[in-house]
């Protein structure tokens, strides 16, 4: 068996649908979002999901210089159907990917079900391997402490019933759900509510980057006004939105000068060039629902499997886990994954600092991208580096 791989490229590529072959001969796909010389990080994705999940933080991984390195699980998107792998076994073909694109280190970040994916890697991936391990609003285990203290959902127990005893009922139920689900999103009804969303998302966008022109524009003032000498730096962030946060840099330039003024905004403006939409609204929309299916590219059995697994027992030897920190970041009102149930991992893993956010659920977490992609940033490591000396 050889133990090469190589690296393909759809002929559409947009570096969102590319594939690895692992040494078993298995296809592996993946996405790449952020910045191509950035740090390396690899995401796993949530449940039921695929690589095109890692588009959500394209902007912020790019702006953060983090290169984002988005996998396909077996059976799901366009990785290679794997019966009764283990959650122990994702590692290898971590390690194997990152071998086929020259990397020696990188971070891991997990999304949800792709956390304890996440952490088996960290558990078993070579030391000096990994630079960085997060884990946002991540699936807890279906361990024999989590049965007793009775921290896990009904109807994760549900699906667990349904995927060890009736695994075909649950392929049927969930064919049956994805069935309808495509034609309802199709539906004249539907389409149009999406493209009037979008559209109102847009607006808000244009009347965000208003405001946050008008607070740079305020706050360069206010610098002018009580410095006399000297140059003008380190403008306090101005907020826009939960998960775009900016920084204002340095202007070397007389204070009270309008030159100082207008080269904020103006920087301001360059920066959110980024954020003005490219595609039309629907095409938009079409990209939104093909990351909605094309977990289901292959069928229904890869999903099937990565829930068989996800509603194990995982066999991680949390307390051997000796990276240094750990990352985890949870809503406190998050439902799909109660933080009781994660945080029984976290209290037994030696490294793990657990970030809890009040009033977040397990999607408005997502206003939280920024600061966890800040966390993978090389940027934000050297000006650590640079506080410390």
């Amino acid at each position: 068996m050889s133990s090469s791989t190589t690296t393909t490229m759809a002929p559409f590529d947009s570096r969102d649908s590319q594939t690895v072959t692992l040494p078993d001969g298995r296809t592996l796909g993946f996405a790449e979002y952020g910045a191509p010389d950035g740090h390396p990080v690899i995401y796993n994705h949530g449940f039921p999901s695929n690589r095109l999940e890692g588009s959500a933080v394209d902007k912020l991984a790019k702006r953060h210089k983090v290169r984002l390195l988005s996998l396909d699980r077996p059976g799901m998107g366009l990785s290679t159907l794997q019966p009764g792998r283990s959650m122990l076994d994702w590692p290898d073909d971590v390690l194997a990917f990152a071998k086929s694109q020259n990397i020696t280190q990188f971070g891991i970040l997990g999304g949800s079900g792709g956390g304890p994916y996440t952490l088996a890697c960290a558990r078993k991936l070579p030391p000096g391997v990994l630079t960085h391990v997060g884990v946002m609003c991540g699936a807890g285990d279906f361990d024999p402490a989590a049965r007793a203290a009775g921290v896990i959902p009904t109807r994760s127990r549900w699906a667990g019933f349904l995927v060890k005893y009736w695994p075909w009922g649950f392929r049927m139920l969930l064919g049956g759900l994805i069935g309808v689900t495509r034609w309802f999103v199709r539906t004249r009804m539907v389409t149009g509510w999406i493209d009037t969303w979008l559209a109102g998302m847009d607006q808000k966008k244009i009347e965000k980057k208003a405001e946050k022109k008008r607070a740079a524009a305020e706050a360069a003032a206010a610098k002018a006004d009580t410095h006399s000498e000297g140059s003008i730096g380190d403008f306090e962030e101005v907020n826009a939105v939960a998960g775009s946060v900016e920084s204002l840099s340095t202007v070397a330039t007389k204070p009270g000068s309008s030159k100082a003024i207008e080269e904020d905004v103006e920087e301001i403006e360059s920066d959110d060039e980024d954020d003005e939409p490219k595609q039309s609204i629907p095409e938009r929309r079409e990209a939104m629902l093909r990351a909605l299916f094309d977990t289901f590219a292959q069928g229904y059995r890869g999903t099937t499997e990565d829930a068989r697994v996800l509603c194990s027992d995982f066999g991680i030897q949390y307390e051997e886990i000796t990276f240094n920190p750990v990352m985890f970041w949870h809503g406190d009102k998050d439902t799909n994954t109660p933080l009781p149930w994660i945080k029984l991992i976290a209290d037994r893993i030696p490294h793990a600092e657990l970030k809890i956010y009040p009033g977040k659920t397990h999607y408005s977490l997502a206003y939280e991208f920024e600061e966890i992609i800040r966390h993978f940033s090389p940027i934000e490591a050297d000006t650590k580096k640079t506080e410390e000396q």
